[in-house]
């Protein structure tokens, strides 16, 4: 009778039954895979000695992706099925409401997280809510330098709006008959921002140099309410006042 049977040591049953476990051309060792996937049935009949490209392989055509990214530090994996293999795994956690992201715990412990260190920010007066004329000469520095986030979103961000805005679901392009008809407009004559991303780019560059882009003067403007009479920063009233104002007839 087989000593290692009533154990966990697989591999030692599967020596026992089956012979020595093989070696690939690199030397490395085979592994030793459960055929029914239930690693605790270590039964003779249920192990076999596969390659580690193989082993990968059929956990890959099983779905059961955590395997595949363990497999994959003894592999020549590319990046980009890495990135492919752990996305299509976060769906499927997802899915089945198991991420980590979605567990009470780590949202409560993230909430707790976030207001320390907001908390933190605001005791050193570094927080942006504090000063904001640190805020806009930090995002003025960024442009200038060309490393602010967003003038470098990345191009797959740039052809997804690209391609949006050929399809005419952009977002910015249903805000309005005013604004899709001048989206339309620069569209079909080739002068849309994001047909032109080096023009785009630059010309936002030339705007901040010179303290005139929006981002930089909508917080100093005021507005005023038509409809309840109250002012305000010119973001915030055309967010919840004029057009949206509660008071509005």
């Amino acid at each position: 009778m087989c000593i290692y049977c009533t154990t966990n040591k697989y591999r030692k049953i599967y020596e026992h039954h089956h012979g020595t476990i093989p070696k690939d051309e690199q030397c490395r060792s085979y592994h030793i895979h459960h055929i029914d996937g239930n690693r605790l049935n270590n039964n003779p009949s249920n192990l076999v000695a596969v390659s580690i490209t193989d082993h990968y392989n059929i956990h890959l055509s099983q779905g059961d992706l955590n395997a595949c990214l363990i497999l994959s530090n003894q592999l020549n994996v590319t990046g980009e099925e890495l990135s492919n293999i752990a996305r299509e795994r976060n769906r499927q956690l997802v899915e089945q409401g198991k991420h980590p992201f979605q567990q009470p715990e780590f949202i409560q412990k993230n909430k707790e997280h976030n207001k320390r260190l907001a908390n933190k920010r605001v005791q050193d007066g570094t927080h942006p809510f504090l000063n904001k004329e640190m805020a806009r000469a930090r995002n003025l520095r960024w442009s200038q330098e060309g490393t602010n986030p967003f003038l470098n979103c990345g191009d797959w961000v740039r052809e997804r709006n690209l391609q949006q805005v050929k399809d005419c679901t952009h977002p910015f392009l249903n805000q309005g008959a005013k604004v899709t008809e001048r989206n339309n407009r620069q569209i079909a004559e080739g002068t849309h921002p994001f047909l032109d991303k080096d023009a785009a780019r630059q010309r936002n560059l030339k705007r901040v140099a010179e303290g005139k882009h929006k981002f930089l003067t909508m917080n100093k403007e005021k507005l005023t309410c038509p409809h309840c009479g109250k002012s305000g920063s010119y973001p915030n009233m055309k967010r919840w006042h004029t057009d949206n104002c509660k008071s509005k007839p």
